[in-house]
C-alpha cells in the first residue's frame, strides 16, 4: 500500500507592514550557506526560487536556505560557473561553465543535462554568457573562443554562429551577445570592441574604439549589453558606459567623472539590467552600483547626466564590496546584487518602514549604532543622549555634538531623560551626575545641585507642576526643584514604599502618580497623602515600572516588565486593562510608552516596537526584520517630531518612522512546497536526506518508506523572515500546529493511507 500526499496549501501569520532615501541593504555570504562569495549571476526559476552562480558552486536559495550543487555532489559538470539563466518558456535553469560546457537544471524532475563539444550540440565548453532572445522563443548562448550558439525551445536544436556562416566572426573572442529584436545581433568581444551580425544575411559589421573620435566605442572590452524597452543599445565597456545609435553609427558615452559623485562609480561597466522602472543598474569593477533614470535626466550632454550611485561601505545602505558583477530584479520587485568576493546583496522592494539615525561609532573597521538613552524633539530636530555626550539631530542628519564633561560631569556618563518645562528649558538628568539644565534665552548650561551628593544623582524623570514646581525621580528617591532650590520631597518619599522613582504624572483630579521600580504605582491625593498602591500583591501586572506617560484622553499609561497598564479613568484608579503578551505583545518588558498624531499608543520592548489596537485588543509587532535595532531599548526614550515621525532610543540607536507610512495590511505572496525528502536506511541526517520531486502536487512513496520532511516557504524574500505557518496532515490528525519559526516539518513511521498536507 502506499502513502499519497496532496499538497493544497498552509495557513500564514504574517505581521503587516506597509528626498530620496538610502537603499537599506542585506547581505547574504558564505556564513549563510552560500557556497562562495565569488557571484558572477543570479536567475529566477517558475517556482520563485533565487539561482546563484559562483565560482564555488550552483545555489538554490528558497528564501530561507541555500541548496548547494556541486560537481562530486550532483551532476552539475563543474564548480567554476560564469553564469545562470532561467528558461523564458519552461521551469529549467541554464548554467555556463568556464570550461566544462552547458548545463540545463530540470526544476521538477530535480534533473541536470549536460552539453559538452562533441556532442553534436556546442562547439565549444568555454561559456561566457547566457540571455534569453528578444521574442524569448530562444536563448543566446555565448562561447569564449568559437562564436555564439543559439538554442531553440520548440525544437531544441543549436545553431551556432561562427566563421563558417559569418565572415569575420571567426578568431574574435566573445563575452555576451544578445538581439534586438530586429534582425541584429550584437557581440561584445575581448579587446576587439563590439560587432554586429545580421541574423538576415549573416553579415557582420565591426566596432572598436577610434583615438581621435569622440563618437567610437569607448573601450575595446565590451562585457555588457542591454537593450531596453525603447530598443536603445547600451553597450559596457572597459572604459565607460555607452548607448549606441544604429542609424548613425554614433556612440555617446558616459565615465566617471573624479570628484563628481553623481558620475558613473567606474569606467568598468560588468553588468547593465533595465527594471521595471524603466532604470538601468549598472554594475561596475572597483565601484559599485549607477542607476540611471532617462526620465529624470534632461540629457543635453554626458557630462550632465546625474547618476544614483550605491557605493561598498560599511554599514547597512552600502554594497558588501566594490566588485559589483551583476544585477537582477525578480518576480517580486527586489533586487539582486552579485559581488565578486562579496557574495549577494539584496535589495527589498519594500524598503524598511522603520530608519536608524545615523548615529555610530566605528568598531573592528565596521559602524555600530551607538547607544541611545535620552531623545527631545522640536520641530525637526531631534536631541539625543549619548555615552559622554548628547548630540543633535536635523531632519535625521547629525548637525552637531556636544561632550559633556564639557559640563564640569564625571567620566563614564550619560543623559537618561530630557525634559522640556513651561519656559522652554530643558533639563537633562544624568547618570550619577545630577542634573543640567539649558537655558535657550542665554544659550547657557548649567549645573543643579550644590551638594556632592546633588550632583552625583542618577535621574530618571522630571514633572512639571501646575506652579511651575518641576518634581525629579530619581534612583534614590523624589526630589522637588522649586525656588532655585532642589530639595527630597520629604513628606512623600517617606510615604513612597521604594525609593527607586521611574515615573511622575498628575492627573485631571490632581492627583500625583509615582512609578517606582521595586514597588509599582503609588497615587497621591491633592494634599499629598498616599491612597493608593498598585502592587503585584494586589493584583498589578509588575512591581518594576521602566516609564510612565499620559496620553491625550488623559489617560495614564504605564510600562511595566509584565506589560502596559492603562487607567483609563484616573477618577478610579482601581480601574484599570494590562496588556501583555496573552493579547500578542512580543516582549512584556515594556521600556517606554508614546501617542502618535492619530492617537494610537506605540511602545518599545525588549523585542522590538509595537503599536496597539485597542479595538481588537492585539499588537502589531514590528522587529529587526522591519528594520527596527536588535538589542533592548531604553526605559523611557521616545519622542515625536512635529510631522508625526516618531523615535525610540536602545542600545544599539534609535529607530524613527512615521505612522501613517505604515499600512495594516499587505498582500502576502502564496506558500511552496519547497522540498520533499525520505530518508536512507532511517537515518535522519542531512547527508543521508533523499530529495523526491513534486508532480502536480502529488507524493507516492512505498508503506515502508514512512519518515519524510516537508519543507515550505513564501519565497520572497521581503516577507520570508516574517511569516510564521501553522500546518495540517489531513488522515493523521484535525489539529493545527504552529512550526515555532521553522519552515519544515518532519513526520514520522506514519501508517499507510492517503494524506492531505494543508
Amino acid at each position: 500500500m502506499k502513502n499519497t500526499l496532496l499538497f493544497l496549501g498552509l495557513i500564514i501569520l504574517l505581521v503587516a507592514k506597509s528626498g530620496a532615501q538610502p537603499y537599506t541593504i542585506k547581505r547574504l555570504g558564505v556564513e549563510d550557506g552560500l557556497s562562495s562569495n565569488y557571484v558572477v549571476g543570479i536567475t529566477q526559476d517558475k517556482q520563485g526560487c533565487m539561482w546563484f552562480a559562483t565560482e564555488g558552486g550552483l545555489n538554490k536559495f528558497d528564501g530561507r536556505q541555500f541548496t548547494v550543487y556541486k560537481k562530486y555532489t550532483s551532476k552539475l559538470s563543474a564548480n567554476e560557473l560564469n553564469c545562470v539563466c532561467a528558461d523564458p518558456r519552461d521551469n529549467k535553469v541554464w548554467i555556463g561553465t568556464q570550461r566544462e560546457g552547458l548545463c540545463v537544471f530540470d526544476c521538477d524532475a530535480d534533473t541536470f543535462t549536460v552539453y559538452r563539444a562533441g556532442d553534436g550540440t556546442i562547439a565549444t565548453n568555454d561559456i561566457t554568457n547566457i540571455i534569453p532572445s528578444f521574442d524569448k522563443k530562444g536563448l543566446w548562448i555565448t562561447t569564449y573562443h568559437v562564436g555564439i550558439h543559439y538554442y531553440d525551445i520548440e525544437t531544441g536544436k543549436f545553431t551556432h554562429y561562427y566563421e563558417h556562416n559569418v565572415k569575420g566572426l571567426g578568431g574574435l573572442k566573445n563575452y555576451i551577445a544578445c538581439d534586438d529584436g530586429r534582425g541584429n545581433l550584437y557581440v561584445g568581444h575581448d579587446g576587439k570592441g563590439m560587432s554586429v551580425v545580421s541574423l538576415k544575411d549573416h553579415t557582420i559589421k565591426r566596432y572598436q574604439h577610434v583615438s581621435d573620435d569622440p563618437d567610437s566605442l569607448p573601450g575595446g572590452l565590451v562585457v555588457a549589453l542591454c537593450v531596453d524597452e525603447q530598443r536603445n543599445i547600451w553597450v559596457g565597456t572597459n572604459k565607460g558606459l555607452s548607448i549606441f545609435n544604429p542609424a548613425t553609427e554614433k556612440f555617446t558615452t558616459f565615465r566617471h567623472i573624479p570628484g563628481d559623485e553623481n558620475s558613473l562609480l567606474s569606467n568598468q561597466v560588468l553588468d547593465i539590467k533595465q527594471m521595471r522602472d524603466g532604470r538601468l543598474w549598472i554594475c561596475t569593477n572597483m565601484g559599485g552600483v549607477s542607476i540611471l533614470d532617462m526620465q529624470q535626466n534632461a540629457f543635453t550632454s554626458p557630462t550632465h547626466i546625474h547618476f544614483q550611485n550605491i557605493p561598498a561601505t560599511n554599514d547597512v545602505h552600502g554594497l558588501s564590496g566594490p566588485n559589483a558583477r551583476c544585477a537582477f530584479q525578480d518576480s517580486f520587485g527586489n533586487i539582486w546584487l552579485g559581488n565578486y568576493r562579496g557574495g549577494v546583496d539584496f535589495i527589498s522592494y519594500a524598503q524598511p518602514i522603520f530608519n536608524m539615525l545615523p548615529y555610530t561609532v566605528e568598531r573592528d573597521g565596521k559602524q555600530s549604532s551607538k547607544q541611545v538613552w535620552g531623545l527631545f524633539a522640536k520641530d525637526d530636530k531631534v536631541l539625543v543622549g549619548g555615552e559622554g555626550e548628547f548630540a543633535v539631530f536635523q531632519k535625521n542628519k547629525l548637525i552637531d555634538t556636544f561632550l559633556l564633561r564639557s559640563y564640569q560631569t564625571q567620566s563614564n556618563t550619560h543623559i537618561n531623560i530630557i525634559y522640556k518645562d513651561s519656559q522652554d528649558r530643558l533639563w537633562m538628568g544624568t547618570y550619577l551626575n545630577g542634573i543640567l539644565l539649558y537655558d535657550p534665552q542665554n544659550k547657557k548650561m548649567t549645573r543643579i545641585g550644590k551638594t556632592s551628593h546633588e550632583e552625583t544623582l542618577n535621574v530618571h524623570c522630571f514633572y512639571e507642576d501646575k506652579n511651575g514646581s518641576i518634581w525629579v525621580g530619581t534612583e534614590s528617591g523624589l526630589y522637588i526643584y522649586e525656588n532655585g532650590k532642589l530639595e527630597m520631597a520629604g513628606f512623600i518619599q517617606s510615604q513612597l514604599p521604594d525609593t527607586k522613582v521611574h515615573g511622575i504624572l498628575r492627573d485631571k483630579e490632581d492627583k500625583l502618580w509615582i512609578g517606582t521600580f521595586g514597588k509599582g504605582v503609588s497615587v497621591f491625593d491633592p494634599n499629598n497623602k498616599l491612597i493608593y498602591n498598585f502592587v503585584v500583591e494586589n493584583g498589578f501586572c509588575s512591581n518594576a515600572v521602566n516609564h510612565m506617560m499620559q496620553d491625550s484622553r488623559q489617560r495614564i499609561l504605564v510600562a511595566t516588565r509584565e506589560g502596559v497598564a492603562i487607567f483609563h479613568d484616573t477618577a478610579n484608579p482601581d480601574e484599570y486593562e494590562v496588556f501583555k503578551e496573552r493579547n500578542g505583545l512580543k516582549n512584556s518588558q515594556v521600556r517606554a510608552i508614546t501617542e502618535d498624531k492619530l492617537h494610537q499608543i506605540w511602545i518599545s520592548t525588549n523585542g522590538g516596537v509595537s503599536r496597539l489596537d485597542e479595538a481588537k485588543k492585539v499588537f502589531y509587532n514590528y522587529s529587526h526584520h522591519d528594520g527596527v535595532p536588535m538589542g533592548d531599548f531604553m526605559n523611557g526614550s521616545t519622542c515625536m517630531t512635529s510631522d508625526g515621525t516618531m523615535y525610540f532610543g536602545s542600545q544599539n540607536g534609535a529607530c524613527y518612522f512615521n505612522p501613517k507610512d505604515i499600512p495594516t495590511n499587505r498582500e502576502v505572496s502564496s506558500i511552496v512546497i519547497t522540498r520533499f525528502c525520505t530518508y536512507h536506511r532511517m537515518k535522519e541526517s542531512h547527508d543521508e536526506e533523499l530529495p523526491m520531486p513534486i508532480a502536480d502536487g502529488e507524493i507516492n512513496l512505498p508503506y515502508n518508506q514512512n519518515t519524510f520532511k516537508i519543507s515550505f516557504n513564501v519565497l520572497d524574500y521581503t516577507q520570508s523572515p516574517q511569516v510564521e505557518f501553522t500546518y495540517m496532515l489531513e488522515g493523521l490528525e484535525k489539529a493545527w500546529y504552529n512550526t515555532q519559526g521553522e519552515n519544515q516539518v518532519t513526520f514520522r513511521n506514519i501508517s499507510p493511507g492517503t494524506y492531505v498536507f494543508r
